[in-house]
């Protein structure tokens, strides 16, 4: 796509210089238009220095990207409107005028200028500035393929609410813990910097032999008073080696595959899995999109580098002939129940159907998982905090005790 160099005027009269890019001079200038610019000259880049300044300019200015729930009231809002019988267009229109938040306003009309410019509205989205998910694209372009665009953007809006109900499941389960942890480890902190020293300063005068609990307790509290920074460097330097370590290839292979191997995370993080991979195969059949791209698009919306090669490695299957049941079957990281939920939408011809009552199932079965999850969690937080402080009181009541003993 060209870039066109232009110098405009703002609304309060002064110049302003940039770069937009469109596929012709006309879209160029409508784009800076409803910038709110009055153009002043315009010019496409051409040469070396042209391409230079729309990489600076794309640098400076990266894509954005919109939200979950703004894609899914975007959809929702646009299905409906286009289920009422408003065209295209003026639905767009009518859409970004009610809009509050000024991303999805200026999303809006950009898109709507492409339309209105002859592009349909799947090219619209793809060239956008904003970064739109390729099950969007997919499921748009099938729908004005088919002539069911209405119908395709409300099962659209469908799909992401089911993603933000699903995410909110899995923090809302999480926040319980890590809350609970943050405060536990305050409270420990708390107890080894103010608490034991003043205690301990006691037993240190009477120069009698301590007991091996107390001895521990006050070497812990000197290393939290006294080389606490250097603690806080080597946790930032622990957290931040680990978070370059998940960003490589081997790393994302390890983590990944401990995340779907653990005891009892692990069974969540499969299920959440299953669940994406189940919601996405079946709204983008349900669409028209054939099983094969389908897989490809899932492919692609993974994040787990496991889960991504078991697709990837049954859509090869498929492509040769076999059942997807059987090639989703090979891997671990399926539950038994949507294999064979699968097996039957193959047999019976009704795969999307299956696909969605295994999505449906599968969601069910998080919010089973999370739970049971967050109910384990629970005592054993208490415990460790309760041993903590247990440990704590034991080692200085033991030398009390015996001073105690020596008093009498």
């Amino acid at each position: 796509m060209p870039a066109y160099n232009y110098k405009a005027l703002n609304s309060n009269g002064r110049e302003e210089k940039g770069s937009v890019e469109a596929d012709t001079l006309r879209q160029a200038k409508t784009r800076i238009k409803e910038k709110g610019l009055f153009l002043v000259d315009i010019k496409e880049s051409s040469g070396r220095q042209g391409v230079m300044d729309a990489n600076l300019f794309a640098f400076l200015k990266p894509q954005k990207r919109l939200k979950l729930g703004d894609l899914a009231i975007i959809t929702r809002q646009l299905g409906t409107l286009l289920v009422a019988g408003i065209p295209l267009l003026e639905s767009l229109e009518s859409l970004a005028l009610q809009m509050d938040k000024l991303t999805i306003k200026e999303f809006l009309l950009a898109v709507r200028s492409d339309v209105q410019n002859g592009m349909s509205l799947h090219k619209a989205l793809k060239s956008s500035s904003w970064t739109c998910p390729n099950l969007l694209l997919s499921m748009v372009e099938a729908g004005e393929a088919s002539g069911s665009l209405d119908r395709v953007m409300i099962e659209m809006a469908d799909y992401l609410e089911g993603q933000m109900a699903l995410r909110r499941k899995v923090i809302g389960a999480m926040v319980y813990p890590a809350t609970v942890m943050f405060f536990s480890v305050i409270v420990v902190l708390f107890l080894f910097a103010k608490v034991v020293p003043s205690v301990t300063e006691l037993f240190v005068k009477q120069g009698r032999a301590l007991p091996a609990p107390t001895i521990i307790t006050m070497f812990i509290s000197r290393m939290v008073l006294d080389y606490w920074f250097i603690l806080a460097i080597g946790v930032a330097a622990v957290v931040v080696a680990f978070s370059r370590y998940q960003q490589t290839a081997e790393g994302k292979k390890q983590l990944h595959l401990l995340y779907l191997r653990l005891p009892i995370f692990g069974n969540g993080v499969r299920k959440v899995q299953a669940a994406k991979v189940a919601s996405s195969l079946s709204t983008l059949m349900s669409s028209g999109v054939g099983l094969l791209e389908a897989l490809e698009i899932t492919k692609n919306i993974i994040n787990n580098v496991h889960v991504k090669k078991a697709l990837e490695n049954a859509k090869d299957g498929v492509k040769e002939g076999k059942s997807l049941s059987k090639e989703l079957g090979k891997f671990p990281y399926f539950p038994l129940l949507m294999i064979q939920m699968v097996g039957v939408g193959e047999r019976t011809g009704s795969l999307e159907n299956m696909l969605n009552r295994a999505s449906t199932h599968m969601e069910r079965e998080v919010a089973s998982t999370l739970e049971g999850l967050t109910a384990a969690l629970q005592p054993l937080m208490i415990i460790g905090l309760g041993g903590s402080v247990m440990f704590i009181i034991v080692s200085i009541m033991l030398p009390m005790a015996n001073m105690l003993d020596m008093i009498k």
